[in-house]
């Protein structure tokens, strides 16, 4: 099968005008410049005013909802829009998961991977309850891990809960389509003796680990003194514990003197940072995902990702959930930080939502550019203005985010818009 379009873009750095992809099998066979010549007697599918790339990475999304803000609400449920206070947020989303019937979580799982191919995104890191969406995930057409997310603040049953962690892992069938990763869910929601559990076994397995770090402003001031708004809120929603004692420093401090700020180990949100928390974060080695539409949803502002990036910190774009985000589209991430953020380089935006979080995920065939022996991961996306120069290309494409109208995965087409 051979591909045409205006404009290749084999990865974040190189264009290519009039370009081609040759896919055979699940790889790319060639790529380039299109010529009669060389590209004689393949199947060619001419996608006219389009730009082919890589498939997108989303390696921070929560499909099973609920969708209170993108998508459709829960029988019943109303729409929560921005700007919300995180902790009374959290806690609708705590009641109202407690009210949903089984089947909404298998049918927003469901929808969420239609809007990852919809949006040209071929590989996603899935925060999940594996025991209820297992079949959604093993049945799903893009590259996926998925990651069995865990609450438990209590020291004294902290074995009890990652035996059931690691018997739920088990639960999914992996193959070269589908990982698995363990999350706990973050600082002040999971205990030090499960964190080093869990860091262990992520090890062991050589599978990632993904822990929301840093999201607010308030969990500073639990983790350093005990107390604050996340405390009162952990006690309403049932999370708080008496054996729990805060460890008295930052959250990113904390992960390093459990030994959790290491890879496989990458972090989410990282909003709040303190310039000693960027320096230890820059040694460890760690990646850190940004999820900018996110950080608008719950009224964060200037996020400190521009400091990780200049010391060479590997920083993805995540979306999380449509309980915060409206649509799980990569491009509209990258179009919320040119619009918000300026100086940002288009090419740093479209390897943050492409290799980086591969990098992120762990990614171990060859993915992420449109080059010979590549796998045939590829979205297609329409050009809205057709006299787009090769210069502005990058630019525009962010700036009008528009839906992918092909995404192929291992050279099947699991998307024709």
């Amino acid at each position: 099968m051979l591909l045409r379009s205006k404009y290749l873009l084999i990865n974040p750095e190189t264009l290519v005008e009039n370009g081609f992809v040759c896919v055979s099998g699940d790889r790319i066979k060639s790529s380039g410049k299109f010529s009669e010549h060389e590209c004689r007697g393949e199947k060619a599918i001419d996608l006219g005013e389009t730009v082919i790339m890589p498939g997108l990475v989303n390696p921070h999304a929560h499909l099973e909802g609920p969708e209170t803000f993108g998508g459709t609400p829960p029988p019943g449920e109303k729409r929560l829009l921005p700007f919300q206070s995180f902790t009374e947020w959290a806690e609708q989303i705590i009641n109202m998961r407690q009210r949903m019937k089984p089947d909404i979580f298998i049918k927003t799982t469901d929808h969420g991977y239609d809007l990852l191919a919809i949006n040209g995104i071929t590989f996603v890191g899935d925060h999940s309850h594996i025991a209820r969406t297992k079949n959604i995930h093993a049945n799903a057409k893009i590259r996926r891990v998925v990651f069995e997310e865990v609450t438990d603040l209590n020291p004294l049953t902290a074995q009890q809960r990652f035996d059931e962690v690691r018997r739920n892992v088990k639960l999914i069938k992996k193959d070269k389509f589908l990982g698995t990763g363990v999350a706990p869910h973050a600082p002040y929601t999971v205990s030090s003796e499960l964190y080093k559990k869990l860091y262990g076994f992520a090890r062991q397995q050589n599978i990632p680990l993904s822990t929301h770090l840093s999201e607010l402003k308030e969990e500073r001031e639990l983790l350093t003194k005990g107390k604050g708004k996340i405390r009162a809120y952990l006690k309403r929603v049932g999370r708080d514990n008496y054996y729990w004692r805060h460890p008295g420093t930052t959250s990113v401090q904390y992960m390093a003197k459990l030994g959790v700020l290491r890879p496989p180990s990458f972090f989410v949100h990282c909003n709040y940072l303190s310039n000693k928390d960027i320096t230890v974060l820059a040694k460890s080695g760690v990646s850190v995902v940004f999820c900018p539409s996110s950080h608008y949803f719950f009224g964060h502002r200037n996020h400190p990702f521009r400091k990780l990036l200049k010391l060479k910190v590997n920083v993805a774009l995540g979306t999380d959930g449509l309980g915060s985000n409206e649509d799980l589209s990569i491009l509209k991430e990258m179009k919320f930080i040119l619009d918000h953020y300026p100086g940002v380089n288009p090419t740093q935006l479209l390897r943050m939502g492409t290799l980086n979080g591969l990098k992120t995920l762990k990614a171990t065939e060859k993915l992420g550019e449109l080059k010979p022996g590549y796998c045939a991961d590829i979205a297609a996306f329409p050009l809205k203005h057709k006299s787009t120069k090769p210069e502005h290309l990058k630019r525009v494409l962010i700036e009008t985010s528009p839906k992918s109208i092909l995404t192929m995965v291992a050279g099947k087409i699991i998307h024709r818009g």
